[in-house]
C-alpha cells in the first residue's frame, strides 16, 4: 500500500470550464466531510465539488458526483484514485462552469483527465507494516542482541533495566519470524508479539 506524501493540486481548463483537482491525505469520512466543507468556503462560486476517497483499506471508500449527471464525475475520479494503490487519500475536483455544456462523455473525460493530471504530480511513499516485540533478558545477552539488531535493521524503542533488561523493539512485519527466532536463539526463551491496542 502507498500513502500520499503531501497535498498536491492541479488545474485543467476544458471548453471554458475550470477543473481544480486536489489530492490530500484523508483518514476517514469525518475528515473527508470537514475538508469538503472547507473547500466550499474557499470556492463559494464553484458549481460542483466532486470527491473520491480511499480510507484505511481499499474496501473502505467514498465518491460523489455532487449533482453532476450520475457516473460522470465521482466514479471516474475514484477509478483514477483506485489505480494508485494508495490508502487514506481523498481527491477533490472543484468545477467552475464555463458556460459550455460538455455532455456526459465530455464530463467523464474531463473529471478523469483532471484526476490523472493531479495524481501524476503527486508523490507517494510505501506504507511499511511494523510490529513490536517485548521481552526480558539477562545482561549477559545484551552485546549479542545489539549486534543482531544492527545487522537486521531492528529499531529499539525502549529499554528498562531492573534485575533483567526489559526491551521493546520494532521491525517490519515481513521480518518478524526471522527476528523472533534469532532473539529466542540468543536469550533461550520464547517471546510474544506485542500488538498495539
Amino acid at each position: 500500500m502507498l500513502a500520499l506524501v503531501k497535498e498536491v493540486s492541479t488545474e485543467l481548463v476544458v471548453r471554458k470550464s475550470k477543473f481544480i483537482s486536489i489530492a490530500t491525505p484523508c483518514g476517514d469520512a469525518d475528515e473527508l466531510k470537514a475538508k469538503k466543507d472547507a473547500l466550499w468556503l474557499l470556492h463559494k462560486s464553484a458549481r460542483h465539488i466532486v470527491h473520491a476517497a480511499v480510507f484505511s483499506n481499499p474496501s473502505l471508500f467514498s465518491y460523489s458526483d455532487d449533482k453532476e449527471p450520475k457516473g460522470t464525475a465521482g466514479l471516474p475520479t475514484f477509478e483514477v484514485l483506485k489505480g494508485t494503490n494508495a490508502i487514506n487519500i481523498a481527491l477533490f475536483t472543484i468545477r467552475y462552469f464555463g458556460g459550455v455544456l460538455l455532455g456526459t462523455g465530455g464530463l467523464r473525460r474531463a473529471y478523469a483527465d483532471s484526476a490523472k493530471q493531479c495524481i501524476g504530480k503527486a508523490e507517494f511513499a510505501e506504507i511499511k507494516d511494523k510490529v513490536k516485540l517485548e521481552f526480558s533478558t539477562g545482561y549477559g545477552n545484551i552485546n549479542r542482541l545489539m549486534g543482531f539488531f544492527k545487522e537486521n535493521s531492528v529499531c529499539i524503542l525502549e529499554t528498562e533495566k531492573t534485575d533483567e533488561v526489559l526491551m521493546t523493539i520494532e521491525m517490519e512485519r515481513s521480518r518478524l519470524e526471522y527476528v523472533r527466532s534469532g532473539i529466542e536463539g540468543i536469550i533461550r526463551k520464547s517471546i510474544c508479539v506485542k500488538e498495539d491496542a
